[in-house]
């Protein structure tokens, strides 16, 4: 079992490939779909790279795809696969859908609070709960498992789920041209433009990513697309070959009442209106790529924290926060919004109080509850201020002094 893979439920041969994409058999194995599109600026939602949807065409299966994963589990020394004792089990999980031996039943719903491997381990004759789950904020069905003995003769576990994805914005495609952009809108189809002959498109790409790119190759697939789509057949497209059969394509296109370069007139789905410029449209082969919405977005307010620094831990599995680095906050000071600069690098972060001696600027001891204040570089004991700072900038005064770098912080004057 691969640990994750993406299978596309309806991929389609290219109408226009190539003597490469024969040879590598990626006619026979496609990774994606022959859709009509539309050149245009719609909405304002398509603006540089991103792309308008037909939301009737996903709702028809369009580049809908499933998202297999594969847990691994291994058992070692005094493991085993079972359903831990109820006493210690994991708050806030379900352990209810595993199967007497530990495993949870196949073609099953799971969520990420639901147990799919059960395991415990003996250790000082206590059982602790080892089990595991899928990754935060997944679902799906188990699609397969598979448990035996490796050459060590440790026993594993492996279930694999799987996860139906319907294109969602903010979801990445890619034409074969390298013109990539993610989904910046989803339209219902009644609100698409549509042609004389009431097509539809499935997709509306800027116009504004063609000419710097130089990808002329990008509307030419588009025009010979329209022209198979028309004849109910394919066309080799491969570079610096069959140039001369482009007047050709335009002849088919006016024989069957189209206009010879692939312009057509549309109307606005929303009002009606013509469009007061024509607009190129074409069949284009595109690839629903890898990168999905689902497996990036993240937000946090409070979560776990490192045990070094005290500040947020990295990671989207773990529930980690979000880093702001230099450039971040060179964009936070230029919009002046000080105070979520203070939140996110202290009260989100590793805020930390401390008293500071102002005889001699060291962090000093202290205890407000039962008013005990000491410093012990200058003998202080009543002359104190009390400060709000990273925990990393006490950690890193401390691993200066370790260097016999005395650093000092400077308050109101005594």
């Amino acid at each position: 079992m691969d640990t994750f893979s993406h299978i596309l439920y309806y991929p389609q041969t290219p109408l226009v490939n190539t003597k490469i994409s024969n040879n590598i058999k990626f006619n026979e194995m496609p990774g994606g779909s022959n859709v009509i599109i539309a050149i245009a600026s719609y909405t304002g939602y398509n603006q540089e790279d991103s792309i308008i949807f037909n939301k009737n065409s996903l709702e028809r299966g369009l580049f809908n795809s499933a998202y297999y994963r594969t847990y691994i589990e291994y058992i070692e020394n005094d493991e085993t696969f079972s359903i831990p004792d109820i006493n210690n089990r994991k708050s806030g999980h379900n352990y209810n859908k595993l199967e007497t031996n530990g495993i949870i039943e196949n073609n099953s719903y799971v969520n990420d609070t639901d147990i799919i491997i059960g395991k415990t381990s003996k250790i000082d004759g206590k059982n602790i709960d080892k089990s595991i789950s899928i990754h935060h904020n997944d679902f799906g069905v188990v699609d397969g498992i598979f448990s035996s003995n490796n050459d060590t003769s440790n026993n594993f576990c492996k279930v694999r789920i799987r996860m139906e994805r319907i294109p969602n914005v903010a979801d990445k495609f890619a034409s074969r041209h390298g013109i990539k952009g993610v989904i910046g809108l989803i339209i219902p189809q009644e609100d698409m433009p549509f042609s004389n002959n009431g097509i539809v498109p499935d997709l509306i790409i800027n116009p504004h990513g063609i000419p710097s790119r130089m990808s002329t190759g990008h509307l030419l697939e588009a025009i010979t697309g329209k022209t198979c789509s028309l004849l109910g057949t394919t066309y080799d497209g491969s570079p610096y070959e069959n140039y001369e059969e482009f007047n050709n394509i335009t002849k088919i296109l006016q024989y069957h009442d189209f206009e010879m370069y692939g312009n057509e007139t549309l109307y606005n789905g929303y009002t009606g209106d013509q469009f007061s410029s024509s607009i190129f449209m074409g069949c284009q082969f595109y690839q629903r790529l890898k990168h999905m919405v689902h497996d990036k977005i993240q937000s946090r307010d409070v979560g776990p924290k490192t045990l070094l620094e005290r500040q947020p831990a990295k990671g989207k599995v773990r529930g980690g926060g979000l880093r702001i680095g230099e450039m971040e906050r060179d964009s936070l000071i230029s919009h002046g919004v000080s105070k979520f600069i203070q939140e996110s690098y202290t009260l989100r972060s590793d805020d930390y109080k401390c008293f500071v001696c102002k005889m001699c600027g060291r962090i000093a001891i202290a205890n407000p509850k039962k008013t005990i204040y000491n410093c012990f570089s200058c003998n202080n004991q009543y002359h104190f201020d009390e400060v709000r700072i990273p925990y990393c900038t006490k950690l890193f005064i401390q691993e200066l002094e370790a260097q016999s770098v005395s650093m000092r912080l400077i308050t109101d004057k005594y």
